[in-house]
């Protein structure tokens, strides 16, 4: 499950998921207000550039997502949306659906945020799809 309610929207952390007993990345993408410090952006930046080798997954997507935001790199979020929009085309994971709503929401792309919060096809990952999509309604 993605959570961008948090006050602390850099954080990124495993927690049980319960029921299926399988650890469920809560990813944090940070708000285009937040200040980072200079010093943080290269970290962030570099940490993305580390966690894009080897497989990707919805998890790993959105933890380089929460980074390249943290380090306010528009140009290299954009180009992950491309990479996890590619890989999403067969998918109908529901948390990866809401993490490709939350990208083009950050990138301010609200068409295409609203059309991945209406894809995601259910369990707690829709009722915040919902809940995003009200928001990105608002900002049109």
């Amino acid at each position: 499950m993605f959570d961008s309610s948090a006050t602390n929207s850099s954080d990124a952390e495993l927690r049980p998921a319960g029921e299926r007993g399988r650890p469920v990345a809560r990813v944090h993408i940070a708000d285009r207000d937040q200040e980072t410090g200079a010093g943080e952006r290269p970290q962030a930046r570099q940490a993305a550039a580390a966690l894009a080798k080897g497989p990707q997954d919805t998890r790993s997507f959105g933890l380089r997502a929460s980074l390249l935001a943290k380090a306010q790199d528009d140009a290299g979020l954009a180009a992950l949306y491309d990479e996890a929009k590619a890989s999403a085309a067969d998918n109908q994971d529901p948390a990866q659906r809401l993490l490709l709503g939350q990208m083009a929401e950050y990138l301010e792309q609200f068409d295409e945020a609203l059309s991945w919060y209406d894809t995601v096809p259910g369990g707690p990952e829709r009722e915040q799809a919902r809940i995003r999509g009200a928001r990105v309604l608002h900002e049109l």
